[in-house]
């Protein structure tokens, strides 16, 4: 995988920071090429997660920044399967530990951990997968009404393989939430709390994507 920028370092601040957190699965190698170069030369701090590191740890790195900067749009980077999104398993299925994932079969586990985000996250917030298939199927579904219903904050994942591309704004902008804001809430006013697949872009993220609400 490559790594190309085709902006400055002035234009590219403007896509991280303001609420905008990154976590990245280091444990890969190629995360750390694409998805933390990129976010590193935008100007951002992505949490790196290394090997060992578990959904506690993850869930404490995000508050310690949180309590300073609520959290608008939360990505976590790292490979991924129906109902599974690891942060700190590198390219290994199952995890060896099932808190290096965020995992739909262990989330009775994990909800604790995960519990200390909540009232952290702004009113306008949003939670992005990035791994392959995160949100496919009822396992998918399974995880995402489950971290949507916890965190209440919409949560979407990729229902297809995703990789890694070059320089892309699109996704990572905080342009990508305000394009799609009153599509969302309108669909949120008129169904009520329900799933919608979106068309997107973007680093990590290629194909269709699917949002789940807080019932």
């Amino acid at each position: 995988m490559g790594f190309f920028l085709s902006k400055s370092r002035k234009e590219l601040k403007e896509v991280v920071g303001f609420g905008i957190y990154d976590v990245v699965d280091t444990v890969d190698p190629e995360l750390i090429q694409c998805e933390v170069g990129w976010i590193m030369a935008a100007g951002g701090n992505p949490i790196k997660m290394v090997k060992g590191e578990t959904v506690s740890q993850m869930t404490l790195r995000i508050q310690e920044r949180a309590i300073r900067e609520p959290i608008r749009l939360l990505r976590i980077h790292g490979h991924g399967e129906p109902g599974v999104q690891l942060i700190s398993s590198g390219t290994t299925f199952p995890p060896e530990q099932p808190s290096y994932a965020i995992s739909g079969d262990e989330f009775d586990k994990i909800k604790d951990d995960l519990s200390r985000l909540i009232g952290y996250f702004t009113m306008d917030a949003d939670v992005i997968l990035m791994g392959c298939n995160v949100a496919k199927g009822e396992k998918g579904k399974e995880l995402l009404q489950n971290l949507a219903n916890l965190w209440r904050v919409p949560i979407t994942g990729g229902i297809k393989s995703q990789t890694s591309s070059p320089y892309n704004e699109e996704f990572l902008k905080p342009k990508w939430i305000t394009e799609y804001e009153s599509d969302m809430k309108l669909n949120l006013e008129t169904e009520g709390p329900t799933e919608k697949i979106y068309p997107t872009k973007g680093l990590s993220v290629e194909g269709h994507i699917k949002t789940f609400y807080p019932l």
